[in-house]
């Protein structure tokens, strides 16, 4: 009931935040040092969402005493994929060229160069498609879900249901998991469904008006942000006068090439592009990446009721396809893929502490700077155990992590009641 009233407060307050926005400018804020360190250990970091996957030694805690593991619900963003706009890194191309031509390109920038060239070439033409590391990540999720909870699978009725919206990359994404998983255990049956229907739910998103009002903030980070515009024509070139007549626009230089270093990795140029960058810049960027995510797609102070509504049809979704699995035993598992905004807004809906804290525009540069709360595969997995009196719990695991539930109390480290789960999520139950 509690959980009910903040939730309608929040909608009725919705329009109240939204004309707030213009109220005034946000003003620029001391660095988050949690955030320095983090770029500092892997500048990669820096891409948030672009991002490959980071996998990590994984703790799985057992079910409980008398409890069997009966049916796990995952849902998995795509692997890494290409970026679009390939004219990012034609423009870096051209200048360095042009500088090349003059010859005033040092070494740095004669690298740089060439990598360009390669995330181009990879590129290929082929906006936001999954690449050969984006393939790797599903299998290796699926191998590493597969041994989390092989009982699930080995015990289980053998019987798997997939949902998947209809882009190319999340569809190469479920082949790719699916496979790896039918050849970790050749009994299992699948049945997969895609199409219109599962694009909405599956690919929930802001509303247009979140994301007009939430610009407002962005804009004004934008504006009252200042670059290093001066060490770009020192590190690339030999010649800083001339350099400046060929790169008119550093600002929109330096961008480009942050565009070509945050994916790089993804396309298979795993080359350290980020040291041609001054820290500030990465730091910029990173901080408006990040709190553009946060602030259109999480439980945010400003906008989060009005998110956390637009992906209640999928919460209910899985929560109605667990409850009919634990009733009639027919399926093993059900698995969703589809894109990082729903899973950062399921992290959001469902309280996880850590990935689906609320917190205000401010506040997200110093409390949403954990590398792993938005990569590229990234994944939320809801396991449910059983015993003999059917009593039956619930563990929460999100990007290989068990995670706690904000405000409720478990039976057993990361295991909660599942009927005290539904309880905080479904709220008109």
């Amino acid at each position: 009931m509690i959980s009910k009233i903040i939730y309608i407060a929040g909608v009725l307050l919705y329009p109240l935040a939204l004309a707030a926005q213009g109220a005034g400018a946000v003003q620029p804020a001391p660095k988050s040092e949690a955030a320095v360190r983090m770029l500092r250990e892997n500048p990669n970091r820096a891409g948030v969402n672009a991002h490959v996957y980071e996998f990590i030694g994984e703790k799985d805690t057992p079910a409980p005493k008398g409890y069997k593991l009966t049916y796990l619900a995952h849902y998995s963003r795509h692997g890494s994929r290409n970026d679009w706009q390939p004219e990012h890194y034609e423009y870096v191309i051209g200048m360095l060229e042009k500088a090349q031509q003059e010859g005033i390109l040092n070494e740095n920038g004669a690298y740089l160069l060439e990598k360009t060239r390669g995330v181009l070439k990879e590129h290929g033409g082929m906006n936001g498609h999954l690449t050969r590391r984006g393939e790797w990540e599903q299998r290796e999720l699926s191998r590493r879900i597969y041994t989390r909870y092989k009982p699930i699978f080995k015990k289980g009725s053998k019987y798997v249901r997939v949902e998947s919206t209809t882009v190319p990359r999340t569809l190469v994404s479920m082949t790719c998991f699916v496979s790896e998983l039918s050849r970790l255990q050749k009994d299992l049956s699948f049945t997969i469904d895609t199409g219109e229907k599962y694009m909405d739910l599956l690919n929930n998103s802001c509303s247009k008006e979140h994301k007009a009002a939430s610009q407002k903030l962005l804009d004004s980070l934008r504006t009252h942000t200042t670059n290093d515009n001066e060490a770009i024509y020192t590190t690339l070139f030999t010649d800083s006068v001339k350099a400046r007549s060929i790169v008119t626009d550093p600002e929109k230089f330096q961008k480009y090439i942050f565009y070509t270093a945050r994916i790089s990795e993804s396309a298979g140029v795993a080359d350290d592009l980020w040291r041609f960058l001054p820290e500030d810049v990465i730091y910029r960027w990173w901080d408006w990446f990040n709190r553009e995510l946060y602030i259109r797609q999480s439980n945010s102070v400003e906008f989060g009721p009005e998110r956390m509504k637009r992906t209640e049809p999928l919460v209910r979704e899985i929560v109605s396809h667990a409850d009919e699995a634990l009733s009639d035993g027919r399926v093993a598992a059900d698995l969703y893929y589809g894109h990082d905004y729903p899973v950062m807004a399921l992290a959001g809906y469902f309280a996880l502490e850590g990935p689906g804290d609320r917190m205000t525009f401010d506040e997200i540069p110093y409390k949403y700077c954990n590398p792993r709360y938005v990569m590229m595969a990234m994944n939320i997995q809801w396991v449910l155990c059983r015993n003999r009196q059917g009593d039956t719990l619930c563990k929460i695991v999100y990007n290989g992590e068990e995670m706690r539930i904000r405000g409720l109390q478990p039976v057993s480290g990361p295991w909660y009641r599942w009927g005290d789960v539904k309880e905080i999520v479904l709220f008109d139950q």
